[in-house]
């Protein structure tokens, strides 16, 4: 339906495109992130860390699940703590 509309030189320059200049739901998660950070460095300790960007990106990549191994070896001091 879409190559009815659009050729295939054309998808390929609208994603080189949207690569360079982000639109849509990212954008619009960029924008979103930008005011929560903005808001919250306004509000934080003065001593605290700023917040960035990402501290406020949606993330929908899947986590890694927890195993029984991770948290022995998280009890024991000898693997990275991991929260999900």
């Amino acid at each position: 339906m879409l190559k009815k509309v659009m050729s295939s030189a054309d998808i390929a320059e609208a994603m080189a495109f949207e690569r360079l200049e982000p639109f849509g739901e990212y954008r619009d998660d960029m924008r979103a992130a930008l005011i929560a950070s903005t808001i919250a460095n306004c509000n934080r300790s003065p001593k605290s860390k700023p917040f960035s960007l990402a501290d406020f990106m949606l993330d929908f990549r899947e986590k890694k699940a927890r195993t029984v191994d991770d948290d022995i070896l998280e009890v024991f001091g000898l693997g990275p703590t991991h929260t999900s």
